[in-house]
């Protein structure tokens, strides 16, 4: 206790010096960081995985604002530091090593080695920082109890289903009435620039709501599968309309990618099953097939001069990607710069980075990061198969696909939180199948051997 509390002085003190440095008011604000710091250290830990995807939803760091060295600090990612900070302070920690750990090991050492060779070091040790605070989140997480996950499932659904309903409402007004204000005072605004209006929300660009929501719907149809109810379906049907105001296409692809995959991986495993799992993949495969033609063509946006301008700008990122991809294969500019190298690559396009998350991997870390990368996803998917968790696999998928078609995985390092969560899931989705290895993890060794005498006994 002595030592946690030394930690919450020393993490206070840090963050007074942090907000000294950019001239806020502090009084006020270092009060309020010190009571919210405290409560973390004193809360029940299984609360703080909720807490930490809960900050990252409901506070748009990197569109508030502040200045952009402040916005890398998220909430989220203090949380998740003290979340890290009481894992390794539990006496009862112990890791085992498995083959996911080691892959996610080695990548983050070789984006340790290439942040100190990187072309801006600062600025790689920042990403560094949230992507190292996001894997040791996971594993606290992934290690924990069966309560902290369902806590963390409970919370993304909560968080989701409010957050559908006010994407709704936000279409409808064609303003974001709590948010829009604050991203106009941005340093980079989140504006309606497009042909028709795309949902903002919380969480700032329609890019990363499309991708939020399209993963939220995929959680909501394994409540569905597990026992079908009203709220499971209207959270489902709420999601995908706000993927559909999004007017993002590819989060459209991933959501269809994700319960193709879903309804598939279910059709074989559940052969047997009785007509209700039939009814509910004809209406996952209904909802998906109304929420594409509805897009095609209900959507002004579709066939627009604006998509038109955008499908042509995209086009250019990505051939300029490619051509910094082979350029930096070996090692990479360094973590988090990709976006940084594309713009001094192209001196006319200020904003527009590298519009594929693949592609930044490749040019920041080089084709040994890519690697190590999509090797620790590639077990992540194969110990889900293994397990049969199919909810979590199929929301995984939904963010891989997603990431592909922006720059999601290095420009907005709090969504890191996504991927994070996304890997818990897969690795512990079903909550039936983790009461059952709890209850009989929980069986001593000892009562497991008296057991078998007796059924030895009885077969004599």
């Amino acid at each position: 206790m002595v030592l946690e509390l030394v930690l919450i002085v020393a993490v206070f003190v840090a963050l007074t010096g942090a907000i000294a440095s950019v001239g806020a008011v502090l009084t006020l604000v270092t009060i309020l960081a010190l009571a919210v710091i405290t409560f973390l250290f004193v809360a029940p830990f299984d609360w703080l995985p909720g807490i930490t995807f809960g900050s990252f939803v409901l506070v748009p760091t990197l569109n508030l604002p502040v200045e952009t060295r402040t916005a890398g600090y998220s909430p989220a990612l203090v949380v998740g530091l003290v979340l890290t900070l009481r894992w390794l302070l539990n006496k009862q920690t112990r890791l085992r090593p498995n083959l996911l750990g080691v892959t996610c090991a080695i990548f983050l050492v070789w984006i340790l080695i290439r942040t100190v060779g990187s072309t801006n070091p600062t600025s790689s040790a920042l990403w560094t920082l949230n992507f190292i605070v996001l894997a040791a989140t996971f594993v606290a997480a992934a290690t924990s109890s069966v309560r902290a996950v369902e806590i963390l499932r409970k919370c993304w659904l909560a968080l989701a289903f409010a957050l559908a309903i006010y994407g709704c409402v936000e279409r409808a007004l064609s303003y974001n009435l709590l948010f829009q204000p604050l991203y106009d005072l941005a340093q980079n605004p989140v504006s309606q620039g497009w042909e028709v209006y795309r949902i903002t929300t919380s969480l700032g660009h329609p890019l990363l709501n499309g991708t939020f929501f399209a993963m939220s719907c995929l959680l909501f149809l394994s409540q569905l599968f597990e026992k079908a109810h009203l709220y499971s379906l209207a959270g489902a049907l709420l999601c995908s309309a706000a993927v559909y105001f999004t007017g993002s296409r590819g989060s459209l692809i991933s959501l269809l990618v994700g319960v193709a995959c879903l309804v598939l991986l279910i059709s074989i495993r559940r052969r047997g099953a009785g007509s209700a799992y039939r009814t509910l993949v004809a209406v996952v495969v209904l909802l998906g097939a109304l929420t594409l033609a509805s897009f095609f063509v209900g959507s002004g946006r579709v066939g627009s001069a604006e998509a038109d301008s955008s499908d042509a700008s995209r086009l250019d990122s990505y051939e300029v990607g490619v051509l910094l991809a082979q350029e930096n294969m070996l090692v990479g500019v360094g973590p988090g710069e990709a976006d940084q190298a594309k713009r001094k690559q192209v001196l006319g396009d200020s904003r527009r980075g590298v519009e594929s998350s693949w592609l930044q991997l490749t040019i920041s870390t080089g084709l040994p990061g890519l690697a190590l990368f999509s090797a620790t996803i590639v077990v992540a998917l194969l110990i889900a198969i293994r397990r049969r968790n199919d909810f979590g696999l199929a929301v995984l998928l939904v963010y891989l696909v997603s990431a592909a078609f922006y720059n999601l995985l290095e420009t907005n390092r709090p969504a890191l939180v996504l991927l994070g969560v996304a890997l818990i899931f897969c690795l512990r989705s079903s909550t039936s199948n983790l009461g059952v290895v709890e209850s009989v993890r929980q069986i001593p060794a000892r009562q497991v051997a008296v057991d078998f005498e007796l059924r030895a006994v009885r077969q004599e």
